[in-house]
């Protein structure tokens, strides 16, 4: 993938993540309500999502042990059938990529040789982190279930909880704690154009 696809794709993630920081911001303020007390109300959910989320929880349990990250599984579902599975590997990998979302995406994209997964429906363990929730929205997956909401895995590590990269993302210039700098502003529409 050349540089330019890079750049334009990274700035699709992060405005998607910016994007789901503020519109979170929105739903918070109208409801008056924090995210602690949002905990006790959950969907009612069919027999056959709890046996999604049962087997989400499950490969949650695949590599969690000393020094090998926190729990995270994942399944992709079609039409009532799971088409991709994942978990996290990041820690054992040394693939900081390897988030149980994107392992699971990954896999249905190759059952099913395809790069669109529209008409999918995916369900995590963990509510999936900005760059996982990113990927789901470019790969076209429509629905998110989750168990563990977010919020919880703040607990354990704050520095890299998905709140606090939200928060850094949603901060402008010289307040984010990675800066973006744009350079060769003069060459941004050549290389724009080849797409």
């Amino acid at each position: 993938m050349s540089t330019a696809k890079k750049v334009i794709l990274f700035s699709v993630l992060l405005f998607a993540v910016y994007s789901q920081y503020k519109a979170e911001q929105t739903v918070k303020k109208n409801r008056g309500e924090s995210q602690r007390t949002r905990q006790g109300k959950e969907e009612v959910s069919t027999p056959q999502q709890d046996q999604f989320m049962t087997r989400a929880l499950e490969l949650s349990q695949v590599e969690v042990g000393e020094d090998q990250g926190p729990p995270g599984g994942s399944v992709i579902v079609k039409e009532g059938k799971i088409i991709g599975e994942g978990w996290n590997s990041d820690e054992l990998s040394m693939d900081p990529a390897a988030h149980a979302e994107v392992q699971s995406i990954i896999n249905a994209c190759k059952n099913l040789d395809t790069q669109d997964l529209a008409g999918t429906d995916i369900y995590a363990a963990v509510q999936p982190c900005p760059r996982c929730l990113s990927m789901i929205s470019i790969i076209g997956i429509e629905k998110v279930y989750y168990c563990v909401p977010r919020w919880k895995i703040k607990q354990f590590d704050n520095g890299r909880s998905p709140e606090y990269v939200v928060e850094q993302l949603a901060k402008q210039g010289k307040r984010q704690r990675v800066r973006e700098i744009q350079l060769l502003t003069s060459d941004a529409d050549k290389y724009v154009s080849r797409f």
